[in-house]
Order: C-alpha cells, then structure tokens, then sequence
C-alpha cells in the first residue's frame, strides 16, 4: 500500500516543477580548493645566455624571438600561514616562430628541506638552434646529477589569498651548470645570467607543502636549488670484513678474519675528490682494539654524490700494549649514492689491504658498507 502511494505521488510531481541544481548547494569556499580558471597573464622577457662548455658552442637567448614563460604552483590553504607559498617553478624558454631551441627546467618544494629543488630539466637543439650544427642536434637531458643551475626568485609567495589561479609579477634568476646526457656521451650547460621575468599565472594546489613557510620576502630571495648541490660533507657509520690468510697478529691459529665497525668523515676537495678520516673498533673474536685511518678518493664515473670510486688508505690498529700496532695501507673500490633531497647516503667498497706487524707483511681482503647524512 506504501509502494502504491509513493509511485502515485510521483506520478502527479507536475512537469514545470522546478528542479534543485545539486552543484549549486556546494559552498563556494570548496569549490575554490578544486578547480580555478585560465588567467591571460601578461607573459614574459627572457635575457642571458646557454653554453656548451666542452663543445664550445652558445646560444643568446635575448633575441627577440626568444619568449621566456614560468608556470607556478603554490599552496592553497584557508590557514594564512600555510597559504600563498610557492612551491613549484617550471622555466620554459622557447623560439617564438619555430622549434629552434628550447629549455626547461622544473623545480619542486620539498615537505622535508627547504627551497626549491630541481627535478628535471633538458635542453632541445634543432634546425632552428642558431649555432647547434646537425651532429650536436637533439635532446640535452639532466643526469639527475649533483651539477645543477641555481635559482633565485624575486618572491617566495604570491600576493593573493586563497587564490585558485592568480597572475603573479615574478623574476626567476638562473645560473651554473647543468650536467646532462646526449647521444654523444655527456655535456655540461652553463647557464650565464638566464633572467625570466613579467607576469605569470600560478595554480594552487591543496596538496603541495612548502618550508619554509612564507613570510613578507625580501627583493631578491635566494633559494636553494638542490640538496646535493650543498653537500660538500658526508658523516657515516661504518661496518666491515676483513679476511687474512696471514693471521698470526689477530691471535690464535684459528682466527683468521675480523671485522671493523666506526664512524667516518669525508670532505669533498675539488669536483672528483675526496678526504676523509675513520676511528673505530677492529674485531676478533679474541680482542677488540682501536683502529685510525685517512684516505683519498678520487671519482672514476659519475659524480662525488653518484659515481663509481677508488680509495686509497692508511692506518694504524692499537693491537695491545705488549705487541704494539699494526700499519694498514689499501685500496678499493666503491659506489656511493646520496638521495636527493634528503641527503642520506649510502657506500659500499671492496677491495685488499696490506698489514705490516713486526716487519712482516699480511695481505687480506676489505669489504666495507657505510650509511650516513651529506650536510
């Protein structure tokens, strides 16, 4: 009977009754943190300069047929402070009339450092790249390597408040180098005084986080650009294995490996090397002693924060009072990553090593692992 009396009711609902618009009932407030419409910003100049220094070739890009454009992304938040802050910057430079040449670089806020990182970037030479002959024509990608441009920005947050879209009044400074790869092995862009600047539309993004949170900037604002641009240092904890057919110096007949366990410092020097101290524990299964040593390490593929590396070694093992120390000197070979951005770094090198104890020489094997933070 109930079911009879609604399908009546339903039935008799007139034609010309004014139905109710669902989306209108979503407050406005939401609908900002969803969607925002196109802005026509004003656009940009671009000045400066993009050099292939191993190859030796250049490309102004002040020409007037060069546009320069940035696309932004900040913090959409109904809290002031965690409003307004921007946290992505893509640069795009192009030819105007043609494919010509073309730049981007891309950099992204992270929720654990502060700045503005590099996340990906490439340059475009064809045809139409004044100065890029057909050999050299292609795509220059980033590495992903420790060499990259830095950044500046003329603003650390936009103007506007709970701003879906807004046109933002904007200069990006890049400058440095740019390590990437071609098909004819790998090339390093030096980026002499790349100026972007003009006004810009900026998406907002409820998701995106940004450090530091932002504040009245200064003019010009420096931001760092990447992480392993700024590790120069690397303190690590440190585990090995050391087998010694040789052995009489670790104590009985039967002991005939150890292990060693410390902390180690490394200091970059240059752009391919490396100095570094390591105290710890050496181990038997009969003694501990104390162990210091220093080496060298030059980088033989890739870079100081990703590469392939030999070290060299010398130290010294306080084997007991009574039967004095023990010289090492060794050599090995290694791979070391540090993740970007958060710096933690992780090694591993094998190799021999060389003992010298009452004038006689030991040879045995070195296998070490290291897990530490580049600052």
């Amino acid at each position: 009977m109930i079911l009879s009396f609604l399908s009546a009711f339903l039935l008799v609902v007139p034609a010309n009754a004014k139905r109710v618009d669902i989306q209108a009932l979503v407050p406005k407030t939401q609908e900002k943190l969803i969607t925002g419409p196109d802005l026509k910003c004003a656009g940009g100049t671009v000045v400066g300069r993009v050099t292939d220094t191993r190859r030796r070739l250049s490309v102004d890009l002040s020409s007037d047929l060069m546009k320069g454009q940035l696309s932004l992304e900040h913090t959409l938040d109904i809290d002031a402070h965690e409003d307004r802050c921007i946290t992505g910057v893509t640069i795009n430079v192009k030819n105007a009339k043609h494919d010509g040449c073309h730049l981007e670089l891309r950099y992204q806020a992270s929720p654990y450092r502060h700045g503005l990182f590099l996340v990906g970037g490439f340059f475009d030479a064809d045809s139409f790249c004044p100065g890029w002959d057909n050999a050299v024509e292609g795509r220059y990608i980033w590495t992903g390597t420790s060499t990259v441009p830095e950044l500046r920005l003329s603003k650390l947050a936009i103007d506007e408040r709970t701003a879906r879209t807004s046109c933002v009044d904007i200069s990006a400074l890049v400058s440095g180098d740019l390590m990437t790869g071609f098909h004819l092995g790998k090339s390093r862009l030096d980026f002499e005084g790349v100026l972007v600047q003009g006004s810009f539309q900026s998406r907002g993004s409820v998701t995106a986080v940004c450090k530091p949170k932002p504040t009245s900037a200064p003019v010009v604002q420096r931001v760092v650009v990447a992480a392993p641009t700024e590790v120069t240092q690397i303190l690590s904890l440190q585990y090995g294995w050391v087998s010694i057919p040789g052995h009489e110096f670790l104590g009985p007949e039967d002991a005939h490996s150890a292990s060693s366990a410390g902390v180690d410092f490394l200091k970059k020097v240059g752009n391919q090397a490396a100095f570094g101290l390591t105290a710890g524990k050496f181990t038997t299964q009969y003694s501990d002693e104390l162990m210091f040593s220093a080496h060298v390490q030059g980088v033989l593929v890739g870079e100081f924060l990703n590469g392939l590396f030999l070290d060299g070694n010398l130290g010294t093992i306080s084997n007991g009072s009574n039967r004095g120390n023990i010289w090492t000197m060794g050599g090995t070979a290694g791979y070391r990553y540090v993740v970007s951005p958060t710096g933690l770094s992780f090694e591993a090198v094998a190799g021999g090593k060389v003992y010298l104890y009452s004038g006689l020489l030991y040879g045995g094997t070195d296998v070490r692992l290291s897990v530490g933070m580049g600052f």
